[in-house]
C-alpha cells in the first residue's frame, strides 16, 4: 500500500463549488457570505449524534448566538466560561446560543469532549462541510454571529476585548456581543455591526494530493482490516464490504461516514484507555477512502487485491458452541408501537456446575432485537422477577464474550438461563427465534469472570434539561484484572465517563464516552492484564442526559425521566467487568462438559 502524506483532508464535492465561488482559500471572503441586514442563506450543521440540523430546527426565538469555536484555539477556550455564563442569563430571554466547529482537523469527539469538560449547556456542533463558515462570513474563532428572529445577520464579530491571541486584558472591556443582544431584544438596531475578531485561523478545505488511488492497493486493505468484521453476511452492519462492487456501489456513503469518524464506531475519547478493540480509521486511511470516492472509485488492477479474508459461514462468532439453546416458539413483533421486553427463562438446567469461556446471543431476526441480556437465575426461582446476575449481553455494535485463558463464569448447578429481549418494531409484521451459544472452559479455571455494576436508578430527569447529570459508585471488594467497560443509556443518554478512586487517595479517568449511541453499543476492552484493581477502589460513573426538545431522539421533553425498560425510559448502567485475581484458585474442569473434575470452595 502506497504511503499517504499525513494530514492529508478530503476534497469532498462542496470544495470544487467554494473553490469556484471565488472563495480564495479564504473562508470569510467566500461570495456567498451573508451581508450585515440580510436573511442567512440556508445552511446545515451535524449535531454530536451525527444528525444533520438547520437553524430552522430551533423554533421560534428572539435571537440567535452562533460562536465558531475551536477545541486547539487557546482564546476560544478562554471564552468558553463566559458564554456559558451569559446562556444561562440570556435563553430565558429568548437567545438561543449554539457553538459550531469548523476546523478541517477537530473531530465531533473532541468538540463533544471539550463541551463536557468545560461545562458548557449550550448545543455545540460540526459543520464538516463548512457550509455555515461560508453562509455566516466567518473566518477565526472565537468569532461570533447574532442573527435576530428571522434569521437576519445582524452582528458579527467578537465578544469582547479581553482575550487575545498575543495577550490578554484583566478587563473584558466593551462587550460587543452582549450589547447586540440587548439591542435586538429591546428592537433596536446593534450599536456595532461588525468588529474584527482576534483569535485562530480556520483551515478551509483543501484538496487531498493521492494522485492513483485505487481500490485494489489503498481501499481493499482498510477495509478488511477495520470493516469486514461487522460489513458481511450474518453480522450487524446493514451491508457487505467483501468485495469491489460492494464498495463501489456505496462509496458516497462510505466516504461521509468514514470522514466524519462516524465509522468505524469509536465514540470514546482517545485520551483516555488504550482499549484493544477501538476501530478508529487514521487520518491517512481516511484520505485514502475520500480520495477514492472524489475520484470516482477506481478499481485499479484486480491483481493487486489482497487475498479474501477467511470468515466463518455462518452466525457464531464462538467457534461451534458446546449447547445451545433458545427461545421454544417464534416471537411475532408487530408492525409499530411499542413491545413489551421478552422475559423467558430458557428450557435448560445446569445439571452440575459449569464453567463457561464463550457465550454468543444471537439474535433470530436483527432488524427487530435491538438487544438482550443475558442472566444466570438460581437453582429454586419462584419467578421472573428475580433478576439474576447478569452475564453478558447483545447490543447494536457489540461484541461476543470471551473470557480469558484460565477464566470464564460458573453457572451454579440447578441454574437456567434467563434472556430479556428488547424489540422494536419495522413497519411490518416480523419473527424472530433468539438463541443463546455457549462454549465449555477447556483449561483450568484460576481468575473467575465477575461483573462490577455501577448503577444509579433512583434518578428523576426534569423536563427540557439539556445535560442533566447523574453519578453511580461501586466498590471493588477483592483484587481485580480489568477485562473491560460498557455503558448503557437509552435515547437521553448524551455521555458517560468511568474514574477509578484508589484507595492512596488518586483517581484516573478509566473511560470518556463523550458521543454515546443508542445504536452503537460497544464495548471498550483493555489487553489482559493492563489493568489491576486493589481492594478499596471505588468506580464512579458521571453521566449526563438531554432532555430537551433539541436532542432529535427525545420521545418527549416535557416528561420528567425516570428509570425504567422501555426506551421512553432511561437507565444508568455501567459495568466493569473483571478478573478476580486470586492465588488460592485453581479449578481443574472437564473440556468437554465444563464440569469441574475436583470440589472446590468458590
Amino acid at each position: 500500500m502506497a504511503i499517504l502524506p499525513r494530514g492529508a483532508v478530503f476534497r469532498a464535492s462542496f470544495l470544487a463549488a467554494f473553490l469556484a465561488a471565488g472563495a480564495g482559500g479564504v473562508p470569510g471572503e467566500a461570495a456567498l457570505a451573508t451581508k450585515l441586514k440580510e436573511k442567512v442563506r440556508a445552511f446545515s450543521f451535524k449535531d454530536i449524534r451525527f444528525v444533520r440540523r438547520a437553524l430552522a430546527d430551533f423554533g421560534e426565538r428572539k435571537a440567535f448566538v452562533v460562536v465558531f469555536g475551536g477545541v486547539k484555539c487557546p482564546v476560544a477556550q478562554r471564552y468558553m466560561p463566559r458564554l456559558e455564563e451569559m446562556r444561562r442569563e440570556y435563553e430565558p430571554r429568548g437567545v438561543q446560543f449554539m457553538l459550531i466547529n469548523s476546523h478541517p482537523g477537530e473531530t465531533l469527539i473532541e468538540v463533544a469532549a471539550n463541551a463536557l469538560e468545560t461545562g458548557v449547556r449550550f448545543p455545540v456542533y460540526k459543520d464538516f462541510d463548512q457550509s455555515a463558515l461560508r453562509a455566516l462570513g466567518v473566518s477565526h474563532t472565537p468569532e461570533t454571529a447574532v442573527l435576530d428572529g428571522a434569521h437576519v445577520l445582524r452582528y458579527r464579530g467578537r465578544i469582547d476585548e479581553q482575550f487575545l491571541l498575543s495577550g490578554e486584558s484583566p478587563r473584558p472591556g466593551r462587550s460587543f456581543l452582549r450589547e447586540a443582544i440587548e439591542a435586538l431584544l429591546a428592537g433596536a438596531e446593534p450599536p456595532t455591526e461588525e468588529t474584527p475578531t482576534e483569535g485562530c485561523s480556520i483551515t478551509p478545505l483543501l484538496p487531498a494530493e493521492l494522485p492513483g488511488v485505487n481500490y485494489a492497493e489503498h481501499v481493499a486493505p482498510i477495509l478488511q482490516r477495520h470493516c469486514q468484521e461487522c460489513h458481511r453476511p450474518h453480522q450487524a452492519a446493514p451491508l457487505s464490504l467483501l468485495n469491489f462492487e460492494d464498495a463501489a456501489d456505496n462509496v458516497r456513503m462510505i466516504a461521509e461516514v468514514v470522514r466524519e469518524r462516524r465509522m468505524p464506531p469509536a465514540f470514546g475519547d482517545p485520551r483516555f484507555g488504550d482499549f484493544a478493540n477501538r476501530r478508529a480509521l487514521s487520518q491517512a486511511e481516511i484520505s485514502a477512502i475520500a480520495a477514492w470516492a472524489e475520484a470516482g472509485a477506481p478499481r485499479g488492477n484486480p491483481a493487486n487485491e489482497p487475498p479474501p479474508l477467511e470468515w466463518s459461514h455462518d452466525a457464531w462468532n464462538i467457534g461451534s458452541p458446546d449447547l445451545i439453546v433458545g427461545l421454544e416458539n417464534e416471537t411475532v413483533v408487530p408492525a409499530s408501537g411499542v413491545v413489551a421486553y421478552r422475559e423467558v427463562i430458557l428450557d435448560h438446567d445446569f445439571p452440575h456446575d459449569t464453567w463457561v469461556s464463550a457465550i454468543q446471543i444471537l439474535p433470530g431476526n436483527r432488524r427487530v432485537v435491538h438487544h438482550a441480556n443475558l442472566y444466570s437465575v438460581a437453582a429454586g426461582y419462584e419467578s421472573l422477577r428475580r433478576q439474576g446476575d447478569f452475564i453478558t449481553g447483545f447490543v447494536p455494535g457489540g461484541d461476543v464474550t470471551r473470557y480469558g485463558k484460565n477464566s470464564g463464569v460458573l453457572f451454579r448447578r440447578g441454574s437456567a438461563l434467563r434472556l430479556q429481549i428488547h424489540y422494536v418494531t419495522t413497519g411490518k409484521e416480523e419473527r424472530d427465534l433468539t438463541r443463546v451459544g455457549l462454549v465449555y472452559a477447556k483449561e483450568p479455571i484460576l481468575r473467575p469472570t465477575r461483573v462490577l455494576p455501577v448503577i444509579n436508578i433512583t434518578f428523576s430527569i426534569p423536563p427540557l434539561d439539556p445535560a442533566f447529570a447523574v453519578s453511580a459508585r461501586n466498590e471493588f471488594s477483592r483484587a481485580g484484572i480489568g477485562v473491560g467497560l460498557f455503558v448503557h443509556m437509552h435515547l437521553r443518554g448524551k455521555d458517560m465517563t468511568f474514574i477509578a478512586r484508589y484507595p492512596d487517595g488518586t483517581a484516573e479517568t478509566l473511560l470518556s464516552v463523550p458521543i454515546y449511541s443508542f445504536n452503537w453499543q460497544m464495548s471498550y476492552r483493555w489487553p489482559l492484564g493492563s489493568r489491576r484493581f486493589s481492594p478499596g477502589t471505588v468506580i464512579e460513573t458521571i453521566s449526563h442526559y438531554d432532555n430537551s426538545s433539541l436532542n432529535p431522539f427525545n420521545p418527549d421533553p416535557q416528561a420528567t425521566v425516570t428509570e425504567g425498560r422501555q426506551t421512553f425510559q432511561e437507565m444508568n448502567y455501567g459495568f466493569l467487568f473483571y478478573e478476580e485475581d486470586r492465588s488460592d484458585l485453581y479449578i481443574p474442569v472437564d473440556p468437554a462438559t465444563g464440569v469441574p473434575r475436583s470440589v472446590q470452595a468458590f
